[in-house]
Formats: C-alpha cells, structure tokens, sequence
C-alpha cells in the first residue's frame, strides 16, 4: 500500500507555487496558453513543444552548472550542439523531470539540466526528445538557446554585456537618414540596401568581438507584416551564432486592425482631392507621408472593426516570453515589456505599397510610447524586492525610457484610434491613460502626467537604484544619478543610471549612428560605463572586418578603421597539434596577437584565438590592412608541469597521502611563454585553478587526478597524478572470538598491572573473610 502511494506521489503533477529561479526559467510558465483577443492571421507557434530556453529567452550558464527547461511533454533526451561547427555534440546526461500542473487539462514539465563540467565556452543550440506514447522519437530543436561561458566565475571575474536596438529592416525612412558611420568598402554580404547590409555586417562583428551574452532591446521589425518581419528576424538571429536576450518594442508589438474598404468611388474621390500631394521621387518622405495622411483624413470615418494581428501574440508565439528575469554573478537582470495595454492602446494599421523595390509606407498607430499594466508593475517590484534581498544590482532592460522625453512634455495622452495616427506632432516616450481609458476593465484610476505607470515605474527605481538601459529613440544617450539626486520631483535612495542605445540599422536621430553598445559587468556590481571612444559610447558598425584569403584557408586580412582598439576572438577548426600554433606576418602595431585558447584541450579541433587591434588614425574612413596567417608553432614546446604537495616539491615515487593541498605554480614553459588556462580535474570537478585541496574522501585503491596548463601558442600539457587515503588502523579480535571491544595486554608493561589486580584480589577476599568470621562471632 505505501509503493502504491508512493508512485501515485511521484506521477502526480504539483501545482505551481513560487517560481524557481534557474536560467530558463519563466516567471509565468502559462504565458503560451494566456488568452488573447480574437484576430484574423493566424498564428503558427513555433513553441508548441519546447517553450524555454528560446531564441530570445536563452539560458546562461557556466560549466558544470544547472538550467531549466520547460516543455510541453517529458524529455528523454537532452542534446546541446554547437553553434561553432568544429565541436561535437554534448548529450547531457544528469537530468530530472517534474510535472507541474497549470489546469485540469493542461501540464508542463520542468527539467533541471546539468552541463557537462567539460563543456567548452561558447553558443549551443537546444535539441530535445520528448516522449509520447504514440510516438517516442518527437524530437524539437531551438537555435542558440544555451549560452556556456564555461569554467568563468561571474562572482571572481568581470563580463561582457553587448546592446543593440531598433533593426526595424523594414522602414523606409533609413534612407532619408542613413546611419552609416564607416567606409562604404565594408562586406554587403550580397544585400543590395545598406540597412540590410549592416544589419548582416553587425552580426558578423559581434561574433568576432564574442561577448559573454547580448541584448536586443527591442523592435527588431517594423511592423508591416508580422507574419513575414517575424519569421525574418527569426532566419536573422538562428543564424547570428550568439545567443540574445529579446524584449519587445512598440514596432513589434502593434494591434494592426483591418479597414472596411469603401466604395471605389469614395477612394477616386480621396485620390482626386490628394493629386497634388502624390508623391513624384520615391526620397521625398514628407510628401509621401503627406499623401497619405490626406487620403487617410477622407477614410477615418470607416472604421475597423475586426483584430487582423497582434504583434505580441506573435512574439511569445515565435521568440519566447515578453518579460522574465536572470541573474548572473552579481547582478540581477530584469526584461520588461514596456509596450504593454490593451490591443485597442496598441491600435495601428498600415498602407503601403511596394515602389521602386521599397515598401511605402508605415505602420500607422496614435500611441507608440512607454505603457506597463499593474501586473506588470507588480512583477517588476518582486524582481527588485529579489535582487534587493540577495544584494544583487539590478540591470533593468527596455525598449522605452521612463523618465518620458526628456523636455517640456515628458508625457502623451493615450488616444483613441484614429486621432494622430502619424504621429508627425510629437515624439512620444511614454503614454498614460486619461480622459480615454484604453483598458476600462483593470480598475485603474485616471492617470495625469504626475500619477502614471512611468512615474511608479520611476519610484520603484529610486527605492532599489540599479541600471537603466532603453532604445527607442535611435541615439545615445547616458545620464547618471547619485543618491539624494532628483528625477521627476522623486528623490533617489539609491545610485541610477540611464543609458539608451543608438539605432542598429533604422533611421537615425540627430548624432546617432548605426551601432552596438559594449559594457562591462564588474564583480562588485557596478557596470563600465566607459563610452567607447571620445564621443562614442557605441561601436560603429561597418568599421572592422576580417577576409580570409580564397588560395589559402589559413591566410587573413583584417580591416579597421575605429578610433579605439578592440579584442577580438578568432575560432579556427584546426588539427590539434602539440606544439600549437602561432600568428605569422607583417603585423603592424594595429594589429597585436594575445594568445591561444585551445578548446577541447587534447582532442581539439577548435582553437581559439584572441586579437588586439589598435586604434586608427582615421577613424571612419578608409581602414587600416592587416594581414596574417596561422601556422604550426613548430619551435614551440608545450610547459614543463612541476608539483608541490604541501608545499614541498613532489619526489618521484612519492606517495601522496590525503587530505592534501598541491600547487602547479611552479609549472614552466621551456621558451618562457606565459601560460594560460590551468586546469584540475579532480572526483569529475573540474576547477580552474593552479593548486587544489583534495581530502580524505577517496576510496581506499586511490585515485587518479590531473592536471593541464597551455602557452599562449596553445600548446598543452596534461600530468597525472594519483593520490590515496591516509592508511586506517585495522582492528584485532580476541583468539576467544571476541566481538566486542576487548583489551588484551601483552609485554613486560603488563606485568606490573597483572600483579595488582591479584593484589586487589587478595585484599577484597580478606576483607570478605574477616567481615564473615565477625558476623558468626
């Protein structure tokens, strides 16, 4: 009867409680299943079967370490393949499964998975079977959805955070206001428009600057056609090789409505009034907008009557969740949906046309500002509550800036559709519901310009302080505040920055430019918010580039024209070789070699190699040339491993006895190199530092442990070492059979103990004699 009870336990989904805090997680594992208001496109979900991590919610983890994954059946297989070719497959093999109910007739499993401890840094698609009873081989595959950063300690060592924003690769107006900051030689990757050339050139920079995870601030389309922008940003970023955070922007999340269209005759009449404003060169935007907005005015009467699409049901449907969070060293990261509110608040339509190869046109929409429910708020609350407990600094990411614009007139009125619908006015930041309530149904009171979602938003982040970080407005920007300072009339309890990112490959505003924004996380919780270069936070794009050469795999040509030097990381399949490889050529001072990382150390295919380019003198323009190529390291000899044990240098033959301290510091290479990336591996841990303590726990036959160090050429050492338990003490039995703990006493020191007990023998009886004789008296 308790085996029965027992099984039942064990296969009976738990309901869900307080959201668990892995990398993968969800703070809201329904938001698949979430009801949406009625629409007309119909929505394929890519996510029926695995819902995180995901394209845009992917899991960072580090070697060794555990993530989480949520899906719709249990898993019984759980694959992590290289985005990076030249490494094999990693079949995780520790991994456990729970059922967690959601409704009666709706159940998720989360699986807590284990990396390997020799997963090698670097991007991982997700691939995993799922069981069914019908069919047990349903497999479902997710494109750069683990991020391992490898033996890294986020607690011990600073990271890289790289932000991009605004793509919107359908929108016409990039043409009117290129961004394009770089020479026009730089790789089109056979795109015919600039912005869809730099927008494949930015992908291929940040691969090469390979930082430790990125962020998409949002609107990575227009907004046209979500159907096709969506599964265009998906094609986009399965390919990019690097895993990235996503949040939405208003250009992804509009409520596109269809029009009634009227009588041929009431659109000649529109047409007729508007001639004179018909557009004659495809470059003038104003008329074209113009156009437009007069034969819109003769049309606003019919109104829409029916949702044709709602761009944030395709999000969840396609890229993941719309807000979530993770936390990372010592820092908690939190993603919100800032363009949030009723499909009716996020109302739009468009009319375009395809003219003279471009589309015509925009998405047409009143209210395209910052807006958060009251759950919403609620959530973010939590989060900061959470960091706040566990003294993390909390980077908040999204696409719109609370503090609204930054003038006269922070705040806009949401409005009912059609009021503005071009929105040529005013710039909006954040919106706030007034005499229209865009949601009569969440209670929430009128809001004014000093009372509104921002404004709470804005008060939670004086009471927590933290990192800002937002798009939108196609410029940077960075302002920060200290403790005591004032940002609406709110006093700061804490430190806050705000920083927002440039456009990625749209139309620019005033000094912005196409780029990316580089930081860097500190171990004690602050963020560099160094700017790039002088008057540069952000990284051109289009100023660096790497050939290779078509005769020879092995020969480059790196190309730079940036006003600062760059790290860089090269990844080369290459056969392993003992004494490495090296960088030759007439390198330049622009161009300065690092070292090597080999990865998979000693079945390695893929070596890592880390570049520095200096800085130009003409930055912009045409760019600096640097060629090299990589051959065999064929004078280089791999370090010389020596060991200490409890600080006295290892003898050989030397027995070595737990518990143990040994050091490989004294470890040298033969040509003077410096050595990189020491490594332990000890009881199936890996631990990446030169000495290591092991203890007693070993079973008594020993075991075998080792130890691996590189140059920077990449050449490798590996050095065994076996160590045993301190020896026990065996226990004697009595020759009688005695179990028990018995003494037995032998030798001449027993002698003298044997004549007193027969003394205290000899007394108790005379004493026990004489007692008796004097009682018979």
């Amino acid at each position: 009867m308790l085996l029965i009870l027992i099984i039942l336990l064990l296969n009976t989904p738990v309901q869900m409680g307080q959201k668990p805090s892995l990398p993968g997680d969800l703070p809201d594992p329904s938001f698949l299943y979430q009801p949406y208001a009625k629409q007309k496109a119909q929505v394929v979900s890519r996510l029926e079967n695995l819902l995180s991590p995901t394209l845009g919610h992917p899991a960072v983890v580090t070697s060794g370490k555990r993530f989480a994954i949520w899906t719709a059946k249990k898993p019984t297989q759980i694959t992590l393949i290289p985005a990076n070719e030249c490494l094999d497959d990693y079949i995780i093999k520790k991994f456990s499964s729970k059922a967690y109910k959601l409704k009666p007739q709706q159940v998720l499993y989360r699986t807590v998975a284990f990396t390997p401890q020799n997963l090698p840094r670097g991007t991982y698609h997700l691939k995993i079977t799922l069981f069914s009873k019908t069919n047990k081989n349903i497999e479902t595959r997710e494109p750069n959805a683990v991020r391992n950063l490898g033996h890294f300690n986020p607690h011990e060592q600073s990271f890289s955070i790289l932000l991009f924003s605004d793509h919107q690769l359908r929108d016409p107006s990039w043409k009117l206001q290129n961004g394009l900051k770089a020479p026009a030689s730089f790789p089109h990757h056979d795109q015919d428009k600039e912005n869809l050339s730099i927008a494949y050139q930015g992908l291929a920079e940040i691969r090469l600057l390979n930082p430790d995870f990125t962020v998409h601030l949002g609107d990575l389309l227009f907004g046209l056609d979500f159907a096709e922008e969506y599964q265009e940003a998906f094609d986009l970023f399965s390919r990019s090789g690097f895993s990235t955070f996503m949040i939405p922007g208003n250009h992804d999340g509009y409520a596109k409505y269809n029009i009634n269209l009227p009588s041929f005759s009431k659109i000649s009449f529109g047409f007729l009034k508007c001639r004179k404003l018909f557009p004659k060169n495809k470059n003038d935007w104003i008329k074209i907008w113009n156009f437009l907005t007069c034969m819109y005015s003769d049309l606003k009467n019919i109104i829409f009557n029916n949702l044709d699409s709602d761009g944030l049901v395709f999000w969840k449907k396609i890229l993941g969740p719309l807000e979530y969070s993770q936390s990372i060293g010592k820092f908690h990261l939190i993603f919100i949906n800032s363009y949030g509110g009723t499909p009716e608040r996020r109302h739009s339509f468009s009319i375009y046309i395809k003219l003279f190869d471009y589309h015509l046109g925009a998405p047409a929409v009143d209210n395209y500002g910052g807006y958060l429910s009251e759950k919403s708020l609620k959530w973010i609350e939590n989060e900061l509550k959470f960091a706040s407990n566990n003294k993390l600094t909390p980077l908040i990411f999204s696409h719109h800036d609370p503090r609204g614009n930054l003038d006269k007139t922070p705040y806009h009125k949401n409005e009912p559709f059609p009021t503005s619908p071009i929105g040529i006015g005013h710039f909006e930041e954040w919106n706030f519901d007034d005499d229209w309530d865009s949601n009569p149904k969440d209670n929430r009171k009128i809001e004014t310009t000093t009372d509104n979602s921002a404004i709470k938003l804005l008060k939670l982040l004086a009471e927590y302080g933290g990192y800002f970080f937002s798009g939108h407005i196609h410029k940077d920007h960075q302002n920060i505040y200290k403790q005591g300072d004032k940002i609406r009339d709110i006093k700061l309890e804490k430190d806050l920055s705000f920083v927002k990112i440039t456009t990625a490959a749209s139309s620019r505003k005033d000094n912005g430019y196409w780029g990316y924004r580089l930081i860097r996380a500190n171990p004690d919780g602050s963020i560099d918010l160094k700017p790039f270069a002088k008057k540069n936070y952000s990284i051109a794009t289009g100023n660096l580039w790497l050939e290779q050469s078509k005769e020879d795999e092995n020969k480059f040509s790196l190309y730079h024209s940036l006003p600062a030097g760059v790290e860089l990381t090269l990844n080369r399949c290459l056969p392993y070789s003992e004494n490495g490889y090296k960088i030759e050529g007439p390198a330049k001072t622009g161009l300065e070699f690092i070292r090597t990382q080999v990865i998979e150390r000693f079945k390695a295919k893929n070596y890592r190699f880390i570049l520095k380019t200096g800085s130009d003198n003409t930055p912009y323009k045409t760019p600096e040339v640097e060629k090299f190529s990589i051959k065999k390291a064929s004078n280089n000899h791999p370090p010389q491993i020596i060991f200490t044990v409890n600080g006295e240098k290892l003898q050989p033959g030397q027995k070595v006895i737990t518990p143990v301290t040994i050091d490989a510091r004294p470890s040298k290479d033969p040509d003077k190199d410096s050595l990189f990336s020491p490594l332990w591996e000890v009881e199936n841990n890996q631990i990446r530092k030169y000495f290591v303590k092991v203890d007693a726990n070993l079973p008594s036959t020993g075991e075998e442990i080792h130890f691996s160090i590189c140059d920077r050429f990449g050449a490798c050492s590996r050095k065994s070492l076996k160590v045993y338990p301190p020896a026990k003490i065996a226990k004697k039995t009595s020759a009688l059979g005695c179990g028990c703990q018995c003494l037995f006493i032998t030798g001449t020191s027993s002698t003298a103990v044997i004549l007193l007990l027969l003394i205290i023998l000899f007394y108790t009886r005379k004493r026990i004699s004489s007692s008796k004789k004097q009682k018979t008296s």
